[in-house]
This record gives structure tokens, sequence and C-alpha cells, in this order.
């Protein structure tokens, strides 16, 4: 524990070090070089657990009602510290990068730096923390950090919306967790989370299952799950890409965590509890997916994949939710394994798809799909970070996003021993996941045949260039990450094996056997995958070098072109025709808003189509918002201040109603 102390101090005193009045270069470099010597320290800390240790506990004495504040360390959090801290120290190197136009001016990056530094701190907090008040401290300063990350650019007012809605959204969630931890609290007497844990074990019920419920809202909104989500398209496309990157792959992983970590301490869920994860994460993910077909802002479209991954790790979780509740090793292991694994995939995957369009806008000024095409001649190495998360994403193999999918797979077509009816549920669950995955293919198809392949269609587009190596660096990892985690998914399944082995002790069947069968077939999918990879890469060998030592010159000739003189780039499909067909389909899910400038005259000098996709969740929100803020206004109109019965009807009211609950109350007063 000592480790994860000096950890914390390194962190602060660097976030201090940070906002002293230095050279941004050097602000930038105390900013990166806190964040590495932390990152050591947690690893140093971490790596014990994760191969078998006992878990690390601290304590500290404090005063009436806090208690006693306790710190523990095991499996669970040391997962998520093993890679949160790496990915956001990749985060502030990839930002030398991306705000190195800000070193020279007059703008303070220590505080962007220091924002970092208390992110790391946040996950230390949140992971280690078995004391509710730790839980919600680490929870809050990553929510006010995320924020203030958000807002860099802070003089647009889109920006400050965006970071406005996140910040109502974030504490909304806040108070729906404060709720459920306040019920907790009456009951147990105590804020630890083990007594939260055994007060839930052994009261099911009314009171448990809307803690539940609380807790699955506070935590839906902060991972975004739908309906939950509407915050976050219009923060990714706010925010800088390293920091949209970080709340995609990284803060938001909290709200799972903390999933994962309540879900255990139930200990035996209500069988509706699972079923209940498994449609709410089943609906977020294809709405998620359906939202990423149609958008015109390509950190939009990262931000709505968002969305549909986490609601594919909420069906593993739903499915090792029901094998608690069955007393199935099986589902209990596929379920949590898959779940978490995928959480790992897509921190790396999504962290690389948001870093290469952040490369895009450093070089063209502009996410604009519908403005964008032929960047991949130009940035190759930008381009090839898409593709490889693209693939990624879609769940295809060699990649890693192939895998953890896969394991979820076999938990909804296991042939465990169940109820034929949840059987057939399960495999509609598994035919919504396939029917997400195809969609998700289909709009990184999109994405990338839209912005990188083709021609460029708007001339007032800067010229792209290759980015700098600082941007370059952190892409590249993440990149052999998800290489290297599709080849060897073995890699992965080691850090996610203790973590599982926490949800296996509580039943009375060992889990030893399943854990080995998964690791066994990860293993031949790695093998699999090993030999398509090479298969691929020995293909575009062979091409390159045909084509680099092919002399003779390919024969042209003049064909009739129909009256045409020349292609040009306004004769290429743009991402609204791409998929105009299919957002049709689907046009009663997604908000189709449709603009158009109808030619008029022989020789119209300007007409245009222009189709958006909007958040249906988001109008609707707006409209509501909007008529109660009329019907409030126009009450108050109607209202006199002056006239006395309306102060006396208001206070008879009141006083009925305290009345009434006086007298319904039930057990002594205290």
């Amino acid at each position: 524990m000592a480790t994860l102390i000096a950890a914390v101090s390194v962190l602060l005193l660097g976030t201090a070090a940070c906002l002293l009045p230095l050279r941004n270069a050097t602000r930038a470099g105390i900013g990166v070089l806190s964040q590495v010597l932390a990152t050591g320290l947690v690893w140093t800390a971490v790596a014990p657990v994760l191969l078998g240790g006992q878990p690390l506990v601290g304590e500290l004495a404090w005063a009436y009602p806090v208690g006693t504040l306790r710190v523990r360390l095991d499996a669970l959090g040391a997962f998520f510290l093993a890679w949160s801290l790496p990915m956001t120290l990749l985060g502030s190197i990839y930002a030398v990068g991306y705000l190195r136009p800000y070193f020279s001016a007059r703008r303070h990056l220590g505080v962007h730096y220091a924002l970092l530094n208390l992110t790391s701190l946040s996950f230390i907090l949140v992971y280690t923390g078995d004391h509710a008040l730790v839980f919600l401290l680490g929870w809050e300063i990553a929510a006010l950090a995320a924020w203030l990350l958000v807002i860099w650019d802070y003089t647009s007012q889109k920006v400050r919306f965006a970071g406005f809605n996140y910040l109502v959204s974030t504490h909304i969630g806040l108070i729906f967790l404060v709720a459920a931890f306040m019920i907790m609290y009456t009951h147990s007497g105590s804020w630890g989370l083990v007594s939260f844990g055994e007060w839930l074990r052994r009261n099911p019920g009314s009171e448990r299952n809307l803690v539940f419920l609380l807790l699955v809202t506070s935590f839906g909104l902060k991972s975004a799950f739908f309906p939950f989500h509407s915050w976050l398209p219009r923060a990714h496309a706010a925010a800088p890409a390293h920091v949209s990157a970080l709340m995609s792959g990284v803060i938001h992983k909290a709200g799972l965590y903390a999933l994962v970590r309540f879900i255990w301490l139930i200990g035996t869920p209500d069988e509706w509890m699972g079923w209940f994860l498994i449609a709410f994460s089943a609906c977020s993910a294809v709405v998620g997916a359906l939202y990423t077909v149609g958008q015109r802002d390509l950190k939009r479209l990262l931000g709505y994949s968002s969305t549909e991954n986490v609601g594919i790790a909420g069906i593993g979780f739903g499915v090792g939710c029901l094998g608690l509740t069955w007393g199935n090793p099986a589902l209990v292991a596929i379920g949590f394994a898959g779940g978490l694994l995928h959480l790992l995939n897509h921190a790396f995957f999504k962290c690389l798809l948001f870093y290469a369009a952040g490369a895009v806008y450093q070089a063209t000024h502009t996410v604009n799909v519908e403005k964008l095409g032929g960047i991949a001649r130009l940035m190759p190495w930008t381009a090839l970070s898409f593709v490889i998360g693209g693939i990624a994403i879609s769940a295809l193999p060699p990649l890693n996003g192939f895998v953890s999918e896969f394991v979820i797979y076999s938990g909804l077509f296991s042939g465990a021993a169940i109820p034929l009816g949840a059987k057939v549920a399960l495999c509609v669950a598994g035919a919504v996941l396939a029917f997400v995955g195809a969609v998700s293919a289909l709009s990184i198809t999109r994405a990338f045949g839209v912005v990188f392949l083709g021609a460029p269609r708007d001339a007032r587009v800067h010229p792209p260039t290759e980015v700098s190596r600082w941007m370059l660096l952190p892409m590249g990892l993440h990149a052999i990450g998800v290489v290297v985690l599709g080849v060897a998914p073995v890699l992965g399944f080691m850090l996610v094996q203790g973590p599982t082995e926490i949800a296996l002790a509580s039943l009375p069947a060992s889990g030893a056997n399943v854990l080995a069968s998964i690791s066994d077939t990860l293993m031949r999918i790695g093998a699999i995958s090993g030999a398509l990879l090479a298969f691929v890469v020995l293909v575009v060998l062979m091409w390159w070098l045909r084509a680099k030592t092919a002399r003779r010159p390919v024969a042209s000739h003049v064909t009739w072109v129909c009256g045409y003189g020349s292609p040009n780039p306004r004769m290429q499909y743009t991402g609204a025709s791409f998929s105009s067909d299919f957002s049709a389909r689907f046009s009663a899910v997604l908000g189709l808003l449709r603009r158009q400038k109808a030619p008029k005259g022989y020789f119209p000098s300007d007409a245009y189509v222009i189709t958006d996709c909007v958040d249906a969740v988001e109008r609707r929100l707006f409209s509501v918002i909007g008529h109660g803020d009329t019907s409030a206004s126009d009450l108050s109109g109607k209202l006199r201040e002056d006239d006395p019965r309306i102060a006396f009807a208001a206070a008879l009211v009141a006083l009925v109603v305290i009345a009434g609950l006086v007298v319904l109350a039930g057990g002594p007063l205290r």
C-alpha cells in the first residue's frame, strides 16, 4: 500500500508543479514525468495482486461520523488500474503533439496537465476505495477533471454547452449514487462497502431492488448507456482528441467497474437483475450502433460507438449475473471474463480511433466526413491506425475486438443446463449482438472509405500532412496492443483471470476447469488469428514487391465517357449517400433531419441537400424542458405575488402533507 500512497504523492506534487510559472514545454514535461513515475509505482503494487497475491489493505482513523477510512486493492481494482494509468500516460504524451501550437502562446498548459494528473489520481481512489466517501471523492474528482478537460476550448459556445451538458448529466448520476449509498448506510450503520455487501446479501426484497435500480441508473449515466447517453456525443465532439480518447476508453469505465463491484457485493442476485442487465445493455448496443451510421462528425460517430460497446460488455455482465443466480460456474466465468476482456480491448482500439481522428483534425482542421477524402495517401500511418482500430471495433479477426465478443457469444450460446426459455432468450441476445457487429462494420467502412479514400471533396480543407511523432507514438503503441491481444488473447485473459476468480469464489462449485477451458479456447483462437494475420501480411508484402518491381507501363486507351470530360470529387459517394438506404430503413429509431434548397431556374447558382442524424433522446429531452419552462412562465404570469391566498394555500398543503407522513410513518420515533 505504501507504493500506492507514493503514487498519489507523486501525482499531487506533479499537479502543483504544473501550475508553477514556467514555460509551457516545461509544464508538459513535468506532467508527463509525474505520470511515468506514478504509473511505475502503481504497477509495482498491481502486478503481485494480479498474479495471485493477497489484496492490499490500508486504514486511516477519522472522526465520527466518517469512521475509519479503508482502502483495499483486490484483483478487480488491480485489473482496472493496470491499464488505466498507462493509457492516461499515453494520452499525456499525445497531448504534447496535439497542443503543440499552444506551447509558444500565453495559454497556461500546466492546468491541462494538472487535470490529467488528477484524473489518474481519481482512478487510484475509485479502484481502491473500500469506503463510500473515498469512492465518492474519487468519483467526483474524475467528473470535475473530465469536465474541465472537455471545455479546453472554452471560447466556443458549442464547447461550453457540451461541457455543461456533461457536468449536469454526471451530477444527476451522482445524486442517484448518493441516494443508494444513503439507503445502504441507514440499514448497515457503516460507510464500508463490505458492510453494504453484508446488508445486500442478507436482505433481498424491494429495498434491495430499489438500490440496484438506483445504482444501475447512476452507473448507466457515468458510462453512457442508452437512454442516458445524450451527453456523450456532444462531449466527444467538443473535447480535444486525447481527452475524448481517455473519456471513452478509460474514465467512464469507472461506471462499469462499480457495476461489477456491486453485483458481486450482492452475492446471489435475483434472476430479474441478470435479465434486466442483458435487455438494458442490448438496447444500448443496438441504438449506439445505429446512430454511428448516419453521423457527419467523425468524433460523434466514435462517441456513439462507445454506447454500443459498453452495451456489449454489459451483456457479458448480465450473463455472469445469471450464472451467479443459477449457481453455474461456466456462465459466471464466461460472462464476467468476456465483459472485462471487452473493456480492456475497447480501451485499446477506441483510444486508437480517437487518436487517429485527432490527427485528421490537426492536419485538416475539420472532422466533417462530408468535407474530407483522399487522406490515406498523405497520412499513411494515421490511415493504417484507423484501419486497425476499425477492424477491431467491428469484431473481425484477427484483432482483439473479435476475441472478447467471441467469449461473450460462447456464453450466450452456452450448452449449460438452464431452462429452455432462458436458452431461447440468450440466443436472441446473441442474434442482437451479431446485428450490432454488422452495423459497426458498416459504419467503420463508411467512415474510412469516405475520409481516407477517394479524392479531397472540399478545396477549402487544409491540405493534410502526417502528424508529429508525439502523436504517432501513442497511436503505434495502441495499434500494437490491438494486434497482440488479438493474436495472443491469453495475455488479456491473464489480466481478467484474477477478477473472475473473485466472482467464482461465491459459488460452491469450483470454476478452475472452466477457466482452463476458456484459456485453451483462447489459445486456439490466437493460433488461428496469428496464421490469418501472417497470411494477410504476406499477401500485402507480395503485392508491394510486385508493384515495386513492375517495369512495363500499363496499357491505356481513351474510352467514350458518355459526355463527361473527367471525374471530379462531386461524383464520389458522400457519407450520407453511402448509408442512406440503411438509415431510411431505421428512420423510426434514428432522428433524421433533412435540410435542402431546391435549384431554381435553368442555371441555378446555389442548391444543396444536407441530411443530419440527430439524437432523438436529446431532442425529446429539450422539448420537454422547453415545454416545462413555458408552462412555468405561464403559471407565474397568472399568479399574483401580492395575493395572500396563495401563501395560505401553499402552507395548508404543506401541513397536510407533513401530517400525512407522520400518520403513515411506521415504527417508533427516533
